[in-house]
C-alpha cells in the first residue's frame, strides 16, 4: 500500500468513527405520536419505557396528556350541527371534525322535508 491510498483509508475511518459517535441515539424515534401508537396496539407502559429507553413517568404523562385531550369530546352520534337544507349530501361521505372524539363527522337525515324537495339532515360523530 502506498502512502496516499492508507492516509485515505484512514481518513473514511475517521468518517465513520465521527459519524457513529454523532448519529442520534435510536430512542430519538420514540416522538409522543409513536408513544400513543404504542399504546393504542396493547403495548403496556413498561414496554413502552423499555422500547424508547424512558422512564415510566415520562410514558405515563405522555399518556395521561392524550387522556386530558379527549375529555370534553363529543361521542359517536352526537350532532355537530343543527337539521337544515343544506343541500344534497353524499350519505357515505365523512369530514374531519375536531369537536367528535373520533375526529370525523358524517351525514345523518333529519325528520323534517325541505320546502324545495329532500330531507334535512346535520352532521353526527361517527
Amino acid at each position: 500500500m502506498t502512502l496516499t491510498s492508507v492516509a485515505r483509508a484512514l481518513s473514511l475511518c475517521a468518517l465513520f468513527a465521527l459519524f457513529l459517535c454523532f448519529s442520534p441515539p435510536a430512542a430519538a424515534d420514540c416522538t409522543e405520536s409513536r408513544v400513543k401508537k404504542l399504546s393504542k396496539q396493547g403495548k403496556t407502559v413498561a414496554a413502552i419505557a423499555k422500547t424508547c429507553e424512558m422512564s415510566k413517568k415520562e410514558v405515563q404523562s405522555m399518556l395521561e396528556e392524550e387522556e386530558e385531550e379527549e375529555e370534553g369530546k363529543l361521542l359517536k352520534g352526537a350532532p355537530v350541527g343543527q337539521c337544515g337544507c343544506w343541500g344534497p349530501i353524499d350519505p357515505s361521505h365523512r369530514q374531519p371534525e375536531p369537536s367528535c372524539k373520533s375526529g370525523v363527522a358524517k351525514p345523518r337525515m333529519c325528520n323534517a322535508v325541505c320546502a324545495m324537495g329532500g330531507y334535512m339532515w346535520r352532521g353526527v360523530c361517527t
